[in-house]
């Protein structure tokens, strides 16, 4: 299908008047309250297509540091290869007048970084797991972004603490297949093997389950207990874990 849209001046105006739609330009505001409660302004990228939170290139800029409770993990796959690096938690995050708390964020490796884009001229990116929290409109021709809270707002921030990649080796079939498996997680831990084929979840068949299914699973709450019967080669296995919030303050707090 071929798609046509048609674009007139002075046919757009901004919504106003109720208070609670605001707008932000570049930087946007980074902060860490860990770092001595310095906030550091930074000029992310919006990528509505990306689904982590904040991804931070911290080797752009001397003040911002990496959390020091991060677990190094797979982050994404770029045109260019796989992404690893660390993923922590920010204590506060500001946007457009709105402030977030404990926001899970990545931070790309070096080599990640510079196989990803130029970051010359930018600090990061910010991704669909903030912007899902607002109603998003991209006033082009002010130079701005206007966001309104919606009913994700006041969500916590979650990430994949299961450990486990999973793809879907036939696309558009329900059949799923561990890819990776992160070193000191939980799914490593039950026993878990990348190749394994997912046959139940959770006393389910797995063929009941969309790929997003799954992944909001493994992302769901910490404390959560994840029952997968799976096959590896000719023989099946059953493995049990418990999602854990390795990254969390109060984890930090405990560890120190």
């Amino acid at each position: 299908h071929r798609f046509y849209f048609s674009f007139t001046d002075g046919i757009f105006s901004s919504p106003t008047g109720n208070g609670n739609i605001d707008t932000f330009d570049d930087p946007i505001n980074y902060s860490d309250m860990d770092e001595n409660g310095d906030t550091v302004g930074v000029k992310l990228l919006v990528d509505s297509g990306a689904s982590h939170a904040l991804s931070i290139y911290d080797i752009t800029n001397k003040k911002i540091k990496v959390p020091s409770n991060t677990l190094h993990s797979f982050l994404g796959a770029g045109l260019s290869g796989d992404i690893f690096g660390e993923i922590g938690r920010v204590q506060k995050f500001n946007i457009g007048g709105f402030s977030f708390n404990e926001v899970v964020t990545s931070f790309p490796d070096e080599e990640g970084i510079q196989r990803a884009l130029d970051y010359s001229d930018r600090n990061g990116s910010l991704g669909a797991e903030v912007l899902k929290r607002f109603r998003v409109i991209y006033n082009y021709p002010e130079e701005h972004i206007q966001l309104k809270p919606n009913s994700n707002y006041k969500k916590e921030f979650q990430y994949n603490m299961s450990g486990l990649e999973i793809t879907t080796p036939m696309p558009g079939m329900p059949i799923y297949e561990i890819s990776k498996v992160r070193n000191n997680s939980p799914a490593m831990a039950a026993g878990l093997a990348k190749g394994d084929q997912i046959i139940m979840i959770n006393g389910v068949n797995a063929t009941k389950y969309s790929l997003n299914d799954i992944v909001r699973l493994l992302h769901s709450r910490e404390g959560r207990k994840i029952k997968l019967f799976v096959q590896r080669y000719n023989q099946y296995y059953k493995a049990e874990f418990i999602l854990d919030d390795s990254i969390s303050f109060a984890n930090n707090d405990t560890a120190n």
